[in-house]
């Protein structure tokens, strides 16, 4: 079983104010993935010449054979509009996501890699930046012209199958980081995802 931390009660996991992220911390959870340790709501801190930016790692994944993964997840229907815009549908309607989960997974990537810079110069470790769409069965829309893959997003379908062996696979399609720059330049591809 994947070792997940804060160690939250089911009572815990129904008082969280998001229902996807309660859900992705049961899937977790429950992962039969020997040496898999999980982080939740990890808070990050960027400092940098406009100041110092506080944020949230929703989940951190790290095996040490593998490297680790950050996930940003964003719960209701998750789509791309052909004008570049995110939207969102879920149980207060439909509305535009004013910080795309794209912009999100890369400042908790960069906070995490100015950390490790900090504790551990000049290292570079394997990070797999994923963004997680729970509740999201299918695409809908275009596709973002992203500097991700197909394998950096999970979905509904993606999430209830979810084992070790998928996620090994996710840890090895990864971006290399080190000395404060994180350099993801992947594209996901131009259709639906199956």
């Amino acid at each position: 079983m994947a070792e997940i931390y804060p160690r939250l009660s089911e009572t815990e996991l129904n008082a969280l104010p998001s229902r996807a992220e309660a859900n992705v911390y049961r899937q977790l959870r429950a992962l039969e993935f020997p040496g898999l340790e999980v982080m939740h709501s990890l808070a990050t801190q960027t400092r940098n010449e406009k100041g110092t930016r506080v944020g949230e790692i929703d989940f951190l994944l790290f095996h040490p054979q593998y490297g680790i993964q950050l996930w940003e997840v964003k719960g209701g229907g998750v789509w791309l509009d052909g004008e570049g815009q995110w939207w969102s549908q879920g149980n207060q309607g439909t509305h535009k996501l004013t910080t795309t989960p794209l912009e999100q997974l890369k400042k908790q990537t960069s906070s995490l890699v100015q950390a490790l810079n900090r504790v551990l110069s000049g290292i570079k470790l394997p990070i797999a930046p994923v963004l997680i769409f729970p509740d999201t069965r299918e695409w809908q829309g275009t596709f973002p012209k992203l500097t991700l893959n197909r394998d950096h997003v999970l979905l509904k379908g993606d999430m209830q199958s979810l084992n070790a062996e998928q996620l090994i696979a996710r840890f090895q399609n990864t971006a290399w980081a080190g000395r404060g720059v994180l350099s993801i330049r992947y594209r996901l591809p131009n259709s639906k995802p199956g």
